[in-house]
């Protein structure tokens, strides 16, 4: 039996008690805390303003029937705390004990869903290769990757992909950048090149001539730049993608005529001023689109069109895109590309990624691609490894600027967030080989995070609640299947690290109190507690990217 089929049975049950007028009002919420239940519904007080009752008579003569049913009895224990009518269920020692067996019996597997008959294609990093990744793409790479970890873990078949912009007037532009770079090029008035180092080191390598083609310059070094790219991203930030999808490839293999024809043919597209629109404001965008200037090249938007008719001719279902924040304008022209090429909206989900800031010593580091001083991605990770980096990129929403304390990440101790999730696993890992050897040296006392379980609720736990750290820890373990497939969902993969975080934290505060180990003897219950938390702790951060380590 599994977490998510109780509350199925439990929803259920409820809504047998219940006018079945109602029972589609039925629904569960987490009570916020496991001493006021595993699952908590609020039917009555919805229902008090159809019966003219008040909520606590109501949920007292719910809970009275469900009390009744060998179903419940066989799973849950029912409460109704005065005097707000909120219904609370327990699930009872007989449940807990077979949730936690099957944490012990899937080990590695705990928190995988079943195959899911859906293949989505998950793009995401796709920095311009005009440069080394620097902070926002890190971000925007990790978040990726573990999204892909994520909708893997929860059963679905995931193809990571790379778009590699490498056509076009930015590689025209980093060449004129190169050529500026060695005396050759002077750069004209409103336009902006590449001044930062690596241009220097371009020009070491490529040691171009006065007479040499900028494009072809520019193509050279875009070829560099992506062997660097392609290096990083594989050793440094660990990220392995299934395709790096080359924009050339679309003129090389003629898709980008073929899609201007699809658009001819379809009506889709029109001339005005000399150049050929795409009707994209048709479906949504705030205006119509150039495709083809009217000196005849082709712009970025019949690339986007070629590439997402590509994506869905190759079988994918569902389309995710992971873009820097400054791309905010691309939604609504991606989302009439969906439409235009006759699929739903709901079948692209694009994702923005916010800016960073590095801080150090509480002073921001200035980054600039062009200007010169910027912080790679790979320097960060050659100073703070690749598990801090990964966790503290994914620890923060999306959508949220983020601040990057490199003191904090450079930190060894339980300040630092990733090291204190570690360092519960390396706990844990120590604990079991003492179980094993059955020696008993004595432990040294665990130092909690504050903040992380409010302190009126360690003081119920502590005086009314026996046994309630096994129960809040225990409680904690068996709602990860659960949250990868509601993160599976919400592409929210930050609850992946506070769930870690908090885990690690219910851990320290269960050693603190609770002895698997006393006077050389075993407590099975506790030992069955810390081998699940084990489990589902490395579970956890695999499915983020970053280690377990059995010491520390």
């Amino acid at each position: 039996m599994k977490y998510a089929d109780l509350s199925i049975i439990l929803k259920q049950e409820i809504q047998k008690c219940i006018d079945p007028a109602y029972a589609g009002k039925v629904s569960l919420e987490d009570p916020g805390s496991p001493l006021f239940g595993d699952f908590s519904s609020n039917i009555a007080m919805i229902l008090a303003k159809h019966l003219k009752k008040s909520p606590s008579a109501i949920a007292n003569e719910i809970a009275e029937k469900l009390n009744k049913s060998e179903n419940i009895k066989e799973y849950f224990i029912v409460n109704v705390p005065p005097p707000a009518g909120f219904i609370n269920f327990f699930f009872n020692d007989r449940t807990f004990d077979k949730l936690i067996d099957e944490i012990l019996e899937r080990k590695n597997d705990f928190g995988k869903g079943e195959l899911k008959n859906k293949k989505i294609l998950l793009e995401f990093l796709s920095a311009n290769p005009t440069g080394p990744m620097h902070l926002g793409n890190g971000r925007g790479g990790f978040t990726g990757d573990c999204l892909a970890n994520v909708l893997q873990w929860a059963g679905y078949e995931v193809w990571r992909e790379y778009y590699v912009n490498d056509t076009g007037n930015q590689v025209i532009n980093l060449g004129k950048s190169i050529m500026a770079a060695s005396g050759f090029y002077a750069e004209q008035e409103g336009e902006k090149l590449y001044k930062a180092n690596y241009i220097n080191d371009l020009v070491k390598e490529l040691n171009p001539k006065k007479d040499d083609d900028i494009k072809e310059i520019g193509k050279q070094g875009v070829a560099i730049i992506l062997k660097g790219i392609q290096r990083v991203a594989k050793d440094k930030m660990r990220i392995k993608y299934d395709q790096w999808y080359s924009e050339q490839s679309l003129y090389d293999t003629k898709k980008i005529d073929a899609i201007l024809q699809w658009l001819e043919k379809e009506n889709l597209i029109y001339e005005k001023d000399g150049a050929r629109w795409f009707v994209s404001s048709r479906f949504g965008d705030e205006k119509d689109r150039v495709a083809v200037k009217s000196d005849g090249n082709k712009t970025y938007m019949l690339s986007d069109i070629a590439y997402h008719k590509d994506k869905f001719e190759r079988g994918y279902d569902h389309l995710i895109t992971i873009l820097g924040a400054d791309h905010h304008g691309y939604m609504g022209r991606t989302y009439a590309i969906i439409e235009a090429l006759g699929y739903k909206k709901e079948q692209l989900d694009i994702i923005l990624v916010q800016l960073v800031r590095l801080i150090e010593n509480g002073k921001e580091m200035k980054m600039s691609k062009r200007g010169g001083a910027f912080v790679t991605i790979e320097e960060l990770i050659d100073e703070v490894g690749h598990d801090v980096a990964r966790f503290f990129f994914v620890m923060r929403a999306p959508e949220t600027h983020m601040d990057f304390d490199l003191n904090l990440a450079k930190e060894q101790s339980s300040k630092n967030p990733v090291y204190y999730v570690q360092y519960a696993h390396a706990r844990i890992c120590s604990i079991l080989n003492k179980v094993q050897s059955l020696k008993f040296p004595g432990f040294a006392e665990a130092k909690p995070r504050a903040g992380k379980v409010q302190n009126d609720e360690l003081k119920i736990i502590n005086e009314y609640a026996p046994n309630s750290h096994e129960r809040v820890l225990a409680a904690h373990l068996i709602r990860f299947p659960d949250l990868i497939e509601e993160t599976a969902k919400t592409h929210a993969v930050h609850h992946l690290s506070a769930y870690a975080i908090k885990l690690a934290d219910l851990f320290h505060r269960f050693y603190e109190h609770c002895r698997v180990i006393e006077d050389g003897k075993v407590n099975e219950d506790r030992l069955k507690i810390i081998q699940a938390t084990q489990i589902v702790l490395k579970n956890v951060l695999t499915v983020i990217g970053v280690s377990a380590p059995e010491k520390m």
